[in-house]
């Protein structure tokens, strides 16, 4: 059964593909749209053309390098959207300050490059934890995500996906709260795919290593038992990668 959930895509899945190869033909980018179906795709994919200008930045790991700072100067568009990115791969205290600036002005053409960055290692054995700046950068994702237009599902499956590679266990109360109210067939697509979106980025918080609350167990179980496919799967893989294996018999 495990095996039939993680590793079949279906006919949806198919048809993104075809999409994408289509778009990739006629030399356009390939964006996240909720007529793609399957797992998230968390947000549009960085420029490749721009790569070679910010080689060298990334390489020595500067964020001084005189070709990222002249790029981040510029006006906005897919170079400064990638140099970005190459902020975040570099990381570090002073990408962390300079993308949450950004992320305040609200581009959403950066939003996932703020998954790219490494919460600073806590203790041994233990997971990142977020705390003084990283947590309110924690925050900060958390109110960029509630003010985002509910339709607006490329931008909401980036910023949960940063919340996912950079949240705590403040993040998974905030997930227990915003799946609780689970969409119906009556709602927009839109809605249901962010509910899916939000149930995977909780289980990237789990596979970083921290536990489930009780709340979040309630909702993760309760995403297992919907009709709808694609979020009962990502519930279950939530509680694959959390430890919590959801059944009937553990309500």
């Amino acid at each position: 059964m495990f095996a039939l959930v993680l590793g079949c895509g279906g006919a949806e899945r198919r048809e993104a593909r075809s999409a994408k190869d289509r778009a990739a033909a006629s030399g356009e980018a390939s964006v996240a749209d909720v007529d793609e179906g399957g797992p998230a795709s968390w947000g549009p994919r960085p420029p490749r053309s721009a790569a070679s200008v910010l080689l060298d930045a990334e390489l020595t790991r500067d964020v001084d390098h005189a070709s990222l700072v002249r790029v981040l100067a510029g006006e906005d568009g897919p170079t400064r959207t990638r140099a970005l990115w190459s902020l975040a791969r570099i990381g570090g205290e002073q990408a962390r300050a300079r993308l949450q600036v950004e992320l305040d002005a609200g581009d959403p053409a950066m939003f996932a490059a703020l998954a790219l960055l490494e919460v600073p290692p806590g203790e041994p054995g233990s997971p990142a934890l977020p705390t003084g700046a990283w947590a309110q950068l924690e925050d900060a994702l958390w109110t960029r995500y509630a003010v985002t237009d509910p339709a607006a599902l490329p931008s909401a499956r980036a910023l949960l996906f940063a919340i996912g590679r950079l949240g705590g266990p403040h993040s998974i109360e905030r997930f227990a709260v915003d799946l609780a109210e689970q969409p119906t067939r009556a709602h927009p697509p839109e809605y249901v795919a962010r509910w899916t979106a939000s149930m995977e980025a909780l289980g990237l918080v789990c596979a970083r290593g921290f536990p489930l609350d009780e709340a979040a167990v309630d909702v993760l179980l309760a995403g297992v038992e919907r009709d709808d496919p694609e979020a009962a799967r990502a519930s279950l893989q939530a509680g694959i990668r959390s430890n919590e294996r959801p059944s009937r018999t553990s309500v």
